[in-house]
């Protein structure tokens, strides 16, 4: 996923010299896309989710990190090569991470 874990992940490989895919199916930062305001992100004095994101999917570009909008259908993690399935192809990995992200809770039970 590309959220603020998976695109770090990225950077830091791809840095430390492997090849890198990133496969995400929605919109490049995940939950960060829905924090109006940031106040405590290092460099940062004050930012909103969506801004900081676009940071850092325009550092994933710059570095010519390989990047996917695709959805992840399944994995087979049984072999030396990873085998990660698509809706558009299988791709195999020595190492793979994993960044699923998270989903919103309800605070409020509106029944």
């Amino acid at each position: 996923g590309s959220g603020i874990a998976g695109m770090t992940a990225g950077i830091y490989l791809k840095r430390g010299g492997l090849k890198t895919l990133i496969i995400e199916e929605n919109t490049p930062g995940g939950q960060l896309n829905k924090i109006n305001i940031i106040e405590n992100y290092p460099g940062f004095v004050k930012t909103d989710g969506p801004s900081l994101a676009a940071e850092i999917f325009n550092q994933v570009r710059n570095l010519d990190i390989e990047y996917l909008f695709d959805k992840v259908l399944g994995t087979d993690l049984e072999n030396e090569y990873k085998k990660v399935i698509t809706s558009s192809g299988e791709f195999l990995c020595k190492y793979l991470v994993i960044a699923t992200g998270r989903l919103s809770k309800k605070l409020f039970n509106n029944e």
